[in-house]
């Protein structure tokens, strides 16, 4: 019963954030710029993909490929997504910072998950 809780609590960060991005890409893409500049279409598949692995996730099935394929999404996102030591300001470079230190406790979680 735990782990389904906690599968179901990291995939809502998933789920939620991976709809807000397949919506309206242009915003992380913006952000991502430096990082590559990737095209509208690759942000809006990197949110799908983030709302498809997310619900997977919950269900348990295929836990250690799903956790696994989450890690490299989230990883790709968070330096492209949140390079605080780029930001223009104090209060910018601490929330990305703060987005930072999130998702890399959240990539905590699916290493966990990610393990046979």
């Amino acid at each position: 019963m735990g782990e389904l809780v906690a599968r179901a609590l990291i995939a809502l960060l998933f789920v939620v954030n991976g709809a807000a991005t397949a919506r309206d890409p242009e915003p992380r893409r913006a952000k991502a710029a430096w990082f590559g500049n990737p095209p509208l279409l690759a942000v809006r598949a990197n949110g799908i993909a983030m709302v498809l692995l997310g619900l997977v996730l919950v269900t348990g099935w295929q836990r250690t490929w799903v956790a696994s394929a989450l890690i490299v999404l989230l990883a790709l996102t968070t330096v492209g997504g949140h390079a605080f030591w780029r930001a223009a300001d104090g209060a910018e470079r601490s929330r990305e910072l703060t987005q930072l230190i999130k998702n890399t406790a959240v990539l905590g979680g699916l290493l966990l998950l990610a393990l046979p």
